[in-house]
């Protein structure tokens, strides 16, 4: 099969992602049994900051490696005040929080930066993907969750496919700072790269203060920055998708770069698996094919997207994607438990 040329508006999207580079994360999914541990010990002047809040509807752990712990503190409270201010503008759970205003009315006229920022992400994922990723995918998945909480069952094929007429993230319009939906009833969600986006900016201001060696833990996010004090990589490995025991399929060191998994395993809606949370926004079931996505990227935002996107695209098409972007890598298991990977994964 001829390999699908790239447009360039679709690589000049890929590249202003791995322009952030203020931050190079590695980020890796908790439920999915992701942690991270150093490859050296730390130096003897080292100490460990470690604090937990709640944040975006669950809590994060944050584990700062310094050798000035009072000043760390105090980095970490500017840090959670600025994920604080973001989770205000983003969170569809706060009735008052920019996007939930954009979902209420179907447009806001004076957007602020963090939800331009997102948006602006997600719609180059989505044409990247050719629409395997869609923000606009809250409709269809309050859908899915009303059905599961009140009759136990998945949605009627024919609220299916009226539904997801209300998906299609080209009808997201931004006019300088005016975003507007332009059929009603559309509401976007941050799943999938939300949480992926607020840490990085969480981390990217304890960098600014000059703490490089730090890992984050929010709900099923975790990161972590540069490595241990002495410079090493973090040691992490990926979850068996069908063992809640923690067994790991691979160990792999990242340093300067971010580790996100995605899984049917996560949130299913039935118990086989087979329908889920991730659902591709082009058809309205969930994939048939993968059990767990893992990938590797320059960013937490775009791993945590990517990750998302692979398990809807599929091995073979998120292989040959993954291949193509610099700084990218993924590893697949499919529901047959078969593991393919990109040639260039970084497994210890």
């Amino acid at each position: 099969m001829k390999s699908k040329r790239w447009k360039k508006e679709e690589i000049m999207a890929i590249s202003r992602f791995e322009r952030r580079q203020f931050l190079k994360l590695a980020t890796a999914s908790v439920a999915a049994g992701i942690g991270f541990t150093c490859l050296l010990p730390k130096s003897n002047k080292t100490q460990t900051v470690s604090d937990s809040r709640l944040l975006t509807g669950t809590v994060i752990n944050f584990r700062i490696l310094t050798d000035g712990p009072s000043a760390a503190r105090k980095a970490l409270a500017v840090a959670y005040d600025k994920m604080y201010l973001m989770e205000s503008e983003l969170s569809r759970h706060q009735t008052d929080s920019e996007l939930s205003i954009l979902n209420r009315q179907g447009y806001i006229a004076q957007a602020g930066d963090a939800l331009l920022d997102l948006i602006g992400h997600s719609k180059a994922l989505s044409r990247l993907s050719s629409g395997a990723f869609d923000m606009s995918m809250l409709p269809l998945l309050e859908l899915y969750r009303r059905y599961r909480d009140a009759h136990g069952s998945l949605p009627p094929i024919a609220e299916i496919r009226d539904t997801l007429q209300l998906v299609d993230y080209q009808g997201i319009k931004i006019d300088r700072r005016r975003i507007t939906l332009v059929k009603k009833g559309m509401q976007l969600t941050p799943d999938g790269i939300g949480r992926g986006y607020i840490l990085d900016k969480g981390i990217a201001s304890l960098k600014k203060q000059s703490l490089e060696n730090v890992s984050a833990q929010v709900g099923v996010d975790q990161v972590a920055s540069r490595g241990n004090i002495l410079g090493q990589p973090w040691k992490t490995g990926i979850q068996h998708p069908r063992h809640k025991n923690g067994k790991q399929l691979v160990t792999l060191a990242v340093g300067n770069r971010a580790v996100a998994t995605s899984g049917d395993y996560l949130h299913p809606f039935t118990p086989d698996f087979k329908h889920h949370q991730i659902i591709d926004p082009r058809t309205g079931y969930s994939a048939p094919e993968l059990a767990g996505s893992t990938v590797i990227a320059p960013t937490g935002i775009l791993a945590d997207g990517l990750s998302t996107m692979a398990l809807v695209l599929g091995a073979k098409r998120s292989i040959e994607m993954l291949e193509r972007l610099t700084g990218c890598e993924g590893y697949m298991v499919t529901k047959k438990l078969e593991v393919l990977k990109t040639s260039g994964f970084p497994a210890v």
